[in-house]
């Protein structure tokens, strides 16, 4: 039903990622009832997560900042405005795909930094394993940020037939690396007819701007997927995490209609969900001329509240009216933007 705001209640201490799992139960019944014939075919099911999406930076909350994508697709489904992620990347991520408390995969204390010797365990069983089963495709396009000590922890090994996008949990949008001194972090990984891993380091596309590069990429597995298997896309976006960064003319375009008393870093924002709004359009747009659009569930969440303040924050994020943001245990941290 068009614009519908579930308000539905969460007490303190109920799983946090409720909704995401009930999602995830609505999806497996929908592949039973396919194959029942209750349906002609199973549903796609594509999740886009934002990165770092504070409370107060989509439009629809009442911000100052303007996000007329993001808007329109929520109006035409349903928002939840009591959907409520983890504090950080890691320990969403680690949740979702999961199902579980983050305390019982032994993440919780921290995100997992480049070289630090952490992941998510490997006798977890992710949702991809789940879906593979069911006879689903599945794609992971972005960000994936739960670890690469070995193999065994990385995408592909993880029931992902094909990965596009960063092991690690921040990124220079031009020059794909985590900070100067950690190297370049963007790659392909896939394995060919045979079953033989294989992975493509990306330097030669240094210089573009990620967030187009990954949107395109996942436009061609739309346009490319064999429509006999259901699509399962885990589309994990860089924006609108720290640094804030975007091509040039972005900020003027998308700062244009917004108060001109916005301070430096908001304003810069805008630039950032720029990017995001243009890859969510672009996207949804081929989903629609490729057909696939009524056939697919489409989730958008945030992994987490935005980071006005700390350890690498983005001072134009605002959570108004929550308290706090991220890495805390308070609202802004953990109440964020979500539709279906």
């Amino acid at each position: 039903s068009s614009g519908i705001n579930a308000e539905w209640p969460l007490r303190p201490g109920i799983f946090k990622m409720l909704n995401l799992c009930a999602l995830l139960i609505i999806g497996l019944q929908a592949q039973c009832w396919a194959e029942k014939g209750h349906w002609k075919k199973a549903p796609n099911i594509v999740f886009i997560i934002a990165d770092d999406l504070g409370w107060n930076d989509i439009g629809y909350h009442g911000s100052d900042l303007k996000t007329p994508v993001l808007d329109q697709l929520a109006r035409e489904g349903i928002r939840l405005e009591q959907h409520y992620a983890q504090p950080e990347c890691s320990t969403t991520r680690a949740s979702l795909l999961t199902s579980r408390y983050i305390v019982r995969t032994g993440l919780q204390a921290d995100v997992i930094l480049n070289g630090g010797g952490m992941g998510l365990p490997t006798n977890e069983t992710l949702w991809p394993q789940y879906m593979k089963q069911l006879g689903y495709q599945n794609y992971l396009v972005g960000k994936w940020h739960l670890g690469f000590n070995s193999w065994a922890e990385t995408p592909v090994f993880r029931g992902f037939d094909y990965f596009c996008g960063y092991y690690g949990g921040q990124i220079h949008y031009f020059g794909h690396y985590h900070t100067k001194f950690s190297g370049h972090d963007f790659r392909r990984d896939y394995r060919d007819e045979n079953g033989k891993f294989h992975q493509d380091i990306l330097k030669s596309e240094q210089g573009n701007y990620l967030t187009k590069l990954l949107t395109d990429d996942a436009i061609r597995i739309v346009k490319e997927h064999d429509r006999k298997d259901p699509m399962f896309l885990y589309f994990s976006l860089p924006n609108v995490h720290h640094p804030n960064q975007s091509p040039r003319g972005y900020v003027a375009k998308y700062s244009a209609d917004v108060n001109i008393s916005m301070t430096y870093d908001r304003k810069q924002l805008t630039g950032n969900l720029g990017g995001l709004e243009e890859a969510v359009k672009n996207f949804t747009d081929a989903l629609k001329a490729s057909d696939m659009w009524d056939n697919t569930l489409v989730v958008f969440i945030s992994d987490n509240g935005g980071c006005p303040v700390g350890l690498e924050s983005n001072p134009g994020h605002s959570n108004y009216p929550l308290r706090s943001g991220k890495t805390t245990l308070f609202e802004g941290a953990l109440r964020v933007p979500a539709f279906v």
